[in-house]
C-alpha cells in the first residue's frame, strides 16, 4: 500500500494496538513492523480487526486479511481508510 495513512485512523490503530497489547508505552510508529512487536500474535490480530471494524463502522473483507495489510500501523490504517464509505449527510 502506498501513500500517507489518514492521521485519525492511524491514531486509532496505534491506540487500539496499545490497548490490545496492554502496554501504553510500547513504541509504535507508522512504519513499525508489527511482526517485531512483542505480544502481537494471531489473537492480537483478531482483536485489532474486531475493534477497528467496530470503531470505523466497516467490515474488513477476507481478501484484505493478509500479511501485507498488517505489516505496520500505517498499512492497517490505509486498509481501513479504503473501506470507509463517505457519509451522504
Amino acid at each position: 500500500m502506498t501513500g500517507e495513512p489518514d492521521p485519525q485512523i492511524l491514531a486509532r490503530v496505534i491506540a487500539s494496538l496499545r490497548r490490545i497489547l496492554r502496554d501504553p508505552d510500547v513504541s509504535l510508529e507508522p512504519d513499525t513492523g508489527l511482526e517485531r512487536v512483542r505480544g502481537f500474535d494471531s489473537h492480537a490480530l483478531y482483536r485489532l480487526i474486531a475493534e477497528l471494524e467496530n470503531e470505523c463502522g466497516v467490515e474488513l473483507e477476507p481478501e484484505f486479511v493478509v500479511p501485507e495489510t498488517f505489516a505496520t500501523p500505517a498499512t492497517v490504517a490505509q486498509a481501513f481508510a479504503r473501506r470507509r464509505v463517505p457519509s451522504n449527510t
